[in-house]
């Protein structure tokens, strides 16, 4: 059997202790009245080997320029999960998933009803706020919205009622910091739940927003994809709303996701002709990004912030090992009520009390799954993420595998994100301005300081975030 990372004893029941919080001193708050718009993009899966990789192969590129004039935070780190909504909520509240609440895209409840049970049965329910909740995820427009018919329930005041998506996070953003003084805010995401995820639980996140559905796209089109969102970022540097139709202001705040490097790691793998291809694509719309800044006369006071909401594994793709979802159940040996598995184990009971049997069970069959650290029960909450026993969002029990291990026998993947290992939240973080010299800082950080720190450029308080006040985020030392 592979040594892991946990005792026969105490840890099953505890955990393990590998993920703790970041300890930041904060930096000296100075003014940056030069500031007045921040452009934050996420370059799904572009991890810190990428964009190192990449601006030594490509010193000519878009993105050396970038960081010729920016600091590079090279020990930054992404959210666990990895997955998309809790990734970007980290850069958008300051919060990881013990605070924000959200875990996963597809993730479970146990205070919430299922979708179209009128709040009668059993309670506890999967769920999605991915694609699926589109009214018809094969439309560009996402069928026109959210099908209310697919959300979970909840009863308020003897009243069953549904669940959106932005009512589902538990702390405000910095769209609903920045509007409510004044400022115009924007961002341009891959689907319909995820725009409304980040409207913010007052619901009055942002200006203007966009959400080409993302599935509807065939996934080799995907650059093309991602040229609409460059357009609306684009539209908005012009003072346009994103199709172009209207003006609304520049954006103090904006900003959109790339989904091509995402889709071709995970199809290709690392290196490939097509990742490249995705690589040069997006650098050109960084440099159309660029150029529409400064054709606006708007690039002197804009900081740009790049970085990702999720890495990719594996890298190296000798390490892929697949193993059967199917069999996880077994391997716990106990009722699962919902389980997460792309490239770790995320594991709700139907009963929390068969916590230490299942966890007992996956040390057991360790080398089935290929398991490294193992978090279950009051394990969770010392590792800080959040308590199963108290908060009705968060897991049972948490396991990751070794890199490479992919929960899907699918050939169609050969890399995925989602777990906690280095190539899924080493992830880029670069801030680049004019007025910044070129600097690379190894600090651990991570990209929950990224939404602090937006406040910060914009003379805001930081502080007016609930995430920042309950974690103490602090925001990233920029000279």
């Amino acid at each position: 059997m592979k040594p892991i990372s946990i005792s026969s004893s105490i840890a099953l029941l505890l955990g393990v202790l590998a993920l703790t919080s970041v300890s930041e001193a904060k930096p000296r708050h100075q003014s940056h009245s030069k500031v007045k718009h921040v452009l934050m993009l996420s370059i799904d899966g572009l991890r810190q080997k990428d964009l190192a990789g990449f601006v030594a192969s490509n010193p000519k590129s878009n993105l050396a320029g970038l960081v010729n004039t920016g600091i590079q935070f090279s020990n930054a780190q992404a959210s666990k999960p990895s997955d998309s909504f809790p990734g970007l909520l980290a850069q958008l509240t300051g919060g990881s998933p013990a605070t924000t609440g959200v875990w996963y895209d597809d993730s479970y409840d146990r205070s919430l009803y299922p979708p179209g049970s009128n709040c009668f049965g059993p309670i506890g329910t999967e769920v999605l706020y991915d694609e699926t909740i589109d009214i018809d995820d094969t439309k560009i427009n996402g069928g026109g919205g959210i099908n209310v018919q697919a959300l979970p329930l909840r009863l308020t005041n003897g009243k069953c009622e549904p669940v959106w998506p932005h009512q589902y996070v538990r702390v405000n953003n910095i769209f609903e910091i920045a509007r409510k003084h004044g400022h115009i805010t924007a961002w341009s995401d891959k689907h319909t739940g995820a725009y409304d995820i980040v409207r913010g639980p007052s619901g009055n996140g942002l200006t203007d927003y966009y959400s080409p559905e993302n599935s509807s796209v065939a996934s080799n089109a995907t650059a093309a994809y991602d040229d609409l969102h460059v357009n609306a970022v684009v539209n908005w540097i012009q003072g346009k709303d994103a199709t172009g139709t209207k003006r609304i202001g520049i954006p103090s705040i904006m900003g959109c996701t790339f989904q091509a490097i995402n889709t071709n790691q995970k199809a290709f793998g690392t290196p490939s002709a097509q990742l490249n291809a995705a690589f040069q694509h997006t650098d050109a719309a960084l440099g159309k990004i660029v150029a529409s800044l400064k054709a606006a006369k708007i690039y002197q006071n804009t900081v740009i912030i790049v970085s990702a909401k999720h890495g990719q594994s594996p890298i190296d793709a000798r390490k892929l090992k697949r193993v059967d979802p199917s069999s996880l159940p077994t391997v716990l040996g106990v009722d699962i009520a919902h389980q997460i598995t792309d490239d770790a184990g995320i594991f709700w009971l139907k009963d929390s009390a068969d916590t230490f049997k299942a966890a007992s069970n996956a040390y057991k069959n360790a080398d089935q799954v290929h398991l490294t650290a193992l978090w279950a029960g009051e394990g969770i909450r010392l590792a800080g993420l959040g308590d199963p026993a108290t908060d009705p969002r968060v897991p049972d029990i948490i396991f990751q595998s070794e890199p490479g291990t992919l929960f899907s026998l699918s050939k169609k993947k050969i890399a995925e994100h989602g777990g906690f290992n280095e190539d899924d939240v080493h992830v880029a973080l670069l801030i680049s301005s004019p007025y910044l010299r070129k600097q690379v800082n190894t600090s651990p950080v991570k990209t929950t300081q990224i939404a602090p720190t937006i406040l910060r450029l914009l003379d805001l308080n930081p502080a007016e975030l609930e995430a920042v006040q309950i974690e103490g985020t602090c925001a990233l030392p920029i000279a």
